[in-house]
């Protein structure tokens, strides 16, 4: 596996929701993961969510000062209102396919609307919920993203 320059010294993880339609046990599974990389040092956070998940981070970055950003990826519209009290300054990157399916773009652009700047919003042409048509530009947008905002 290759490591894109300038993260080699970041960690990450992965969170599994034990109860994955239930917001708040996972939002408390998230928060259980921020402890941990807390836990190992890990001083500056950022989540990033799908779908269901977008509404996690959210909610979990709210709760915890050490979430220096957050991405969501085709986020659900119910859920999303703390971002109204991310820390001041906290960005947040919302993206979105115009095709989607499942849950329409308009969900990423009312949190778009609550969210404080710095914010991004990205809506992609001809990209479904996954997000696979626009592949290779997501990864490149949040690479970007997150390297310019855990410093």
């Amino acid at each position: 596996m290759r490591i894109p320059e300038g993260i080699g010294d970041m960690l990450s993880l992965r969170v599994k929701f034990r109860v994955p339609n239930d917001l708040a046990e996972a939002t408390f599974d998230t928060a259980a993961g921020i402890n941990f990389l807390k836990s190992r040092g890990v001083r500056s956070i950022g989540l990033i969510g799908h779908s269901f998940g977008g509404a996690v981070v959210i909610r979990a970055a709210a709760n915890d000062p050490a979430v220096r950003t957050v991405v969501t990826l085709s986020t659900q519209s119910y859920g999303v209102d703390p971002v109204v009290r991310l820390k001041n300054g906290t960005p947040i990157l919302l993206i979105h396919g115009k095709e989607d399916k499942v849950l329409p773009p308009s969900s990423s652009v009312y949190t778009y609307g609550l969210a404080h700047e710095p914010k991004k919003l990205v809506l992609y042409e001809g990209a479904g919920h996954s997000l696979d048509e626009v592949a290779d530009e997501v990864y490149e947008e949040v690479k970007n993203w997150i390297l310019a905002n855990l410093k």
